[in-house]
């Protein structure tokens, strides 16, 4: 957290130190650094950051009043928002009609760059794994489905997609807790499958791919053996 503080104030070094904690903390939770249903420890991050514990705790209450990550309970401090499988299951279907559009767009004029940066995307995400860099995995994981929306050139697709992309990354952040490495190999078919599809121009089989894709995504994250689990 503290690598990312740093960042955050080089890049906004006229924000207040609230706004910059704020930021860094909604990026934790976004990415599940900070656990699902963990207390935030106000005065370990004050210390980590070097900030004091009020500064902490303010920009805990904006994050309780901006969004719904944090959960205030009264005499007992700040939590994390659990993750959700209504909600789970809506972010997956809006992902899914959001990506199958512009994936077909791009099916059509998918320039051949475009085609070896998704390639090599994969490619990574395939050493990744056999390092067992789960995080890094799952990284590279979330900009390919986020580079599919910005390849298509479509602004109005992008716009929505940006609505959702937070809580998308969450969920998808999900991914680094799986346990069984075959799950982490469906990943990377249904990325290859998805690629052979816009690389033959196939709108249909993009379609089905990406159909697929999100539906193995759902049926892992309710597998039994991860750790992390959603609340009704």
């Amino acid at each position: 957290m503290k690598q990312l503080f740093k960042k955050l104030i080089e890049e906004n070094p006229l924000e207040p130190t609230v706004k910059i904690v704020y930021k860094c903390l909604y990026k934790e939770i976004i990415s599940l650094r900070l656990l699902p249903g963990s207390k935030i420890n106000l005065s370990k991050i004050s210390e980590e950051l070097n900030v004091s514990r009020t500064t902490v705790r303010d920009a805990a209450i904006l994050l309780s009043s901006n969004t719904k990550l944090v959960k205030m309970h009264s005499n007992q401090g700040f939590f994390i928002s659990h993750l959700n499988l209504n909600e789970m299951e809506e972010i997956c279907t809006a992902m899914k009609i959001i990506e199958i559009g512009a994936a077909q767009i791009l099916c059509e004029k998918i320039a051949c760059e475009q085609l070896i940066f998704l390639v090599d995307l994969t490619n990574k995400m395939s050493n990744y794994l056999k390092e067992n860099n789960l995080y890094d995995f799952t990284q590279l994981d979330i900009l390919f489905h986020k580079s599919i929306i910005e390849l298509c050139e479509n602004k109005f697709i992008s716009a929505m997609y940006r609505k959702i992309s937070d809580i998308v990354e969450r969920y998808l952040s999900y991914v680094t807790f799986l346990k069984n490495k075959n799950d982490f190999l469906t990943i990377l078919r249904n990325h290859n499958m998805i690629i052979n599809s816009l690389e033959n121009s196939l709108i249909n089989n993009v379609e089905s791919a990406i159909q697929m894709h999100c539906n193995e995504l759902k049926k892992i994250f309710l597998h039994p053996e991860i750790e992390l689990k959603f609340e009704l």
